[in-house]
């Protein structure tokens, strides 16, 4: 027969396929490269600036134009610490970010109990405290700013505190002689002489507790942030949110790009209690804490939160179904609250008693003073006569 010729394919055919096999390899690397490049460029600014001496301490105080530098976003989750307190919540958190600079975000009583402790947490992350240039603080309590003196006195730490709190820092006593007097004025007209006795022994051995855990701060080492701003945390930026409520002066840390919160004590997963705290803005009045509270409520709940870091108890999410049940609650117990005055209970110290079991405990007496405040408010009582029980409370 006709032998048949072998065939192959066209010589351009063998070039189409071996240019597309090779501009398919080619993207690939592209997009590798970039990949790489978009991964490595965060630590070359960071590298770049430290050998310059830049760093990134970002306040809006930072620069006389109000400049900042916008640094690089490594995303870490802050390290949760827990302290010992001798508040009933039984403990404090404290947050570590290690990098790029060891910082962290409160600090607990000033104990030894709570430095021993906080040694314990920073070994296991393969830190000492000397180890710590920053520290952060949410708010002038003494559970969250009490050993704030001795970190700054063992590592020359800067202390970083807001506008708001500044005066707890530089000024202690006057603030806390502020505070401790608006405190017994409050309970006093709400309690009377009798009724007082019964918790002063607690209440004064509590300000003793305070006192001796909270030692001001060396005003050398005193920086400060603005309480509606941003910072520099774990090398990226954050927002400070003003929530006040459990105190008058409390800022929360918000990380609008993986929605971060550090929440100090403004979201917890049981209701904060609204302190009775004086104004921030004359530290003489009385602040009503719970309208602050419920405000901030409102407010938080609008950001995308993904994850809550809280001033006590575990690391939580959905943090909107928890402040909507906080908020039924406070709502809920205002109304048992008047229930107890409309069946003619008129005192302050027989309404919490009434409300708490016969526990009327310091945290719970803050409570009952809310719901009242929210009762005068929305009309439904009234204050009568000044009596030995205090001042009298009436249905409207």
């Amino acid at each position: 027969g006709v032998a048949k010729r072998a065939t192959f394919p066209a010589p351009h055919s063998i070039n189409n396929f071996c240019y597309r096999v090779f501009i398919s390899v080619i993207h690939e690397k592209i997009d590798l490269f970039i990949d790489f490049i978009f991964r490595l460029f965060p630590l070359i600014i960071w590298f770049s600036c430290e050998i310059n001496g830049i760093g990134y301490y970002c306040t809006a105080n930072l620069s006389k134009d109000n400049s900042l530098f916008v640094p690089p976003n490594f995303m870490t989750e802050p390290i949760r610490i827990e302290l010992p307190t001798f508040f009933g919540m039984k403990t404090v958190n404290c947050f570590l970010f290690k990098d790029p600079v060891p910082t962290l975000v409160d600090c607990g009583e000033g104990t030894p109990a709570v430095w021993e402790a906080l040694k314990s947490g920073l070994k296991d992350n393969g830190l000492t405290i000397k180890d710590i240039k920053r520290l952060f603080i949410t708010h002038a309590h003494v559970d969250h700013i009490g050993s704030a003196a001795r970190i700054a006195e063992e590592t020359d730490a800067e202390i970083w505190v807001s506008n708001l709190t500044h005066d707890w820092a530089v000024n202690l006593e006057e603030m806390w002689g502020n505070r401790e007097r608006l405190m017994m004025d409050t309970l006093s007209y709400f309690l009377g002489k009798q009724s007082y006795q019964n918790i002063a022994a607690s209440f004064e051995a509590m300000a003793t507790m305070v006192k001796n855990a909270w030692p001001p701060v060396p005003s050398s080492n005193i920086h400060v942030f603005q309480h509606e701003g941003i910072v520099e945390l774990g090398g990226s930026t954050w927002q400070t949110l003003y929530m006040p409520g459990h105190s008058a002066n409390q800022s929360c840390f918000f990380n609008p790009q993986n929605g971060f919160l550090l929440s100090a004590d403004m979201l917890l997963k049981i209701t904060p209690t609204p302190v009775i705290d004086t104004k921030p803005e004359n530290h003489i009045e009385r602040e009503l804490s719970i309208f602050k509270l419920l405000e901030s409520y409102q407010r938080i709940r609008e950001y995308d939160i993904t994850k809550v870091f809280p001033g006590h108890y575990e690391v939580f999410e959905n943090p909107r179904q928890i402040i909507d049940h906080q908020v039924g609650r406070i709502h809920l117990r205002k109304e048992a609250c008047m229930e107890v005055i409309r069946k003619g209970t008129t005192s302050f110290w027989e309404i919490g008693m009434a409300m708490y079991a016969h526990n009327l405990h310091l945290p719970a007496i803050n409570m009952v003073v809310g719901y009242l405040d929210l009762l005068e408010a929305e009309g439904n009582i009234y204050y009568g006569e000044m009596t030995e029980q205090g001042i009298q409370i009436l249905a409207a």
